[in-house]
């Protein structure tokens, strides 16, 4: 008989986790979609849409940094219940508001505990899963992921066009209710990481000390704020630029998420268990330079057509779980087990304040003009570029330790 990769229980453990992953990606990547619809309704720029999608990013990098001084204090289950909590009732928020300062507030809120969340859902899978099971294990978690593109965000789009742009962040906000209550039966209580006696390690000064001066957890972070920055500048825009300049409706742009989320959820897991087989690094390496092409694509599309525009989309999804998944695994074996808590809460931090600055930087960048259509997107593209070359090059001083 075959040997299965994951126990039941291991499978379980996952579904679950990915699950908290999707009502997360839903939650951030719905407001992109709904750019054009909310920009409407709230009168908003180009910029300010931008600053939208900033403040979600901002806050979570500023709370992960602070986490990453404390997660490994607590154990995983209590601190994911809290963070839960915390992230519905800002979703919740997002719900009942209709202006755009107190949204900017509640987009804040979220983010706060939501991108938090991620960081040390990463670590629960770092601490169970070995390196030559890391991969594939990201890349099923990762499928929260892709099920939020394939289900999430197309209902969301229909449900913000059908009722309003407010109704898509209640119903996020009810799901995450159900996720908190079988969180709180089905999660173990993941504390072998405070099994572990106190030593200088443990010290924030020492701590950061060991990961400023250490190559690989410095080049792990640097790799990650190059890869994230180049990969903001493009993301957010997306569907602003496919309505202005290519036509499409909010129909197109559900069924435009549900192709990529499907391909993207088939090759996840593959793609892990090739960074297992090969080397992490040098999967990353490979869909890096590949990337460019519909990176560039996406970025320079007008008035073309529809089939053409969903087969670069869906090249862009699938190059974007190819650069992620390895990368993920690769950085997260730079450091030990007891570190690891406040380790991924800081590269979540790096990733999140640059996703931010990113963010921003795209909405001083773009700007419509007074035909509706989206312009200087295509200058993104070049620079996402550039990032790109410039994390294949840092790649190779990322280390395992294990």
């Amino acid at each position: 008989m075959k040997k299965t990769l994951f126990t039941r229980r291991e499978m379980l453990l996952l579904v679950l986790l990915a699950s908290i992953q999707f009502c997360h990606i839903v939650d951030f990547m719905i407001i992109m979609p709904l750019g054009p619809q909310l920009m409407k309704a709230l009168d908003a720029s180009a910029s300010q849409f931008g600053f939208l999608v900033a403040a979600y990013n901002l806050a979570a990098g500023i709370c992960g940094f602070i986490a990453s001084l404390y997660a490994d204090r607590f154990g995983r289950k209590k601190l994911i219940i809290f963070l839960y909590i915390g992230f519905t009732l800002g979703t919740f928020g997002c719900s009942i508001t209709d202006h755009y300062y107190p949204l900017l507030i509640m987009r804040a809120l979220t983010g706060m505990f939501g991108g938090v969340l991620t960081s040390i859902i990463f670590a629960v899978i770092s601490d169970l899963f070995e390196d030559k099971r890391r991969g594939a294990a990201m890349g099923i978690l990762m499928t929260g992921f892709s099920a939020a593109s394939i289900l999430g965000v197309p209902i969301g789009v229909w449900l913000g066009a059908k009722f309003n742009w407010q109704f898509p962040f209640m119903c996020i906000a009810g799901i995450s209710v159900l996720g908190i209550i079988t969180v709180s039966f089905v999660l173990p209580p993941l504390r072998g990481h405070l099994e572990h006696s106190p030593t200088e390690s443990r010290t924030k000064a020492h701590f950061y000390r060991k990961i400023f001066t250490t190559q690989s957890t410095r080049g792990a972070l640097l790799l990650m704020a190059t890869l994230t920055f180049g990969n903001f500048i493009i993301i957010p825009y997306i569907s602003p630029a496919l309505v202005a300049n290519s036509g499409f409706s909010a129909n197109n742009l559900s069924l435009m998420y549900l192709i990529g989320g499907l391909v993207s959820m088939v090759t996840g897991p593959t793609v892990g268990r090739l960074a297992d087989q090969f080397g992490k690094a040098k999967v990353f390496r490979g869909f890096a330079l590949f990337s460019c092409i519909p990176f560039l694509g996406v970025t320079h599309l007008g008035e073309v057509s529809h089939v053409l525009v969903y087969f670069i989309t869906t090249l862009f999804f699938f190059s974007m779980s190819g650069r992620v998944v390895p990368t993920t695994a690769l950085v997260s074996t730079t450091i030990t087990n007891r570190e690891r808590g406040r380790f991924m809460s800081l590269v979540n931090s790096i990733q999140q304040l640059m996703s931010s600055l990113a963010a921003s930087f795209a909405g001083s960048v773009v700007y419509y003009n007074s035909a509706g259509r989206l312009l200087n997107y295509s200058l993104l593209g070049y620079i996402s570029c550039f990032m790109t070359f410039i994390a294949f090059y840092l790649v190779a001083k990322v280390k395992s330790i294990e």
